[in-house]
């Protein structure tokens, strides 16, 4: 079984939130009900991958399903004179599923983040 890894879009913000919930809930308790927080993360992530801002996640998936994600933040530098790019990526959530660990997901995940870096010229 081969894993595929693809730039999330808005339509996988309800998959991308529900791993948040979980990854985030795994060793301490949530302090909001997970309906609740289901529905604002998704918000707030259907808002960022919608739009061409800052935000980037990538989504591994396997027979349709996914089975981890990886999440870069844009920021920009001062301007300055060199070749060095202005841009720079935060690498954030980082999660896969257990059940799919040691298995070369998180691999090809961090590979298909770094390589649109490169090709976007994102330090």
């Amino acid at each position: 079984m081969s894993v595929q890894v693809r730039l999330a879009t808005a339509a996988d913000a309800p998959a991308l939130a529900k791993f948040r919930y979980d990854f985030r809930t795994r060793n301490m308790s949530g302090q909001e009900q997970e309906a609740a927080f289901l529905e604002r993360c998704a918000v707030w992530m259907r808002e960022r991958l919608g739009a061409c801002g800052a935000w980037r996640c990538w989504i591994a998936e396997r027979e349709g399903a996914a089975v981890g994600h990886v999440w870069i933040q844009l920021f920009e530098k001062i301007p300055n004179p060199t070749s060095e790019s202005e841009f720079h990526a935060y690498l954030t959530n980082f999660y896969v599923l257990e059940e799919a660990r040691g298995q070369g997901v998180g691999s090809g995940l961090l590979a298909a983040a770094l390589d649109w870096c490169r090709a976007s010229h994102v330090h």
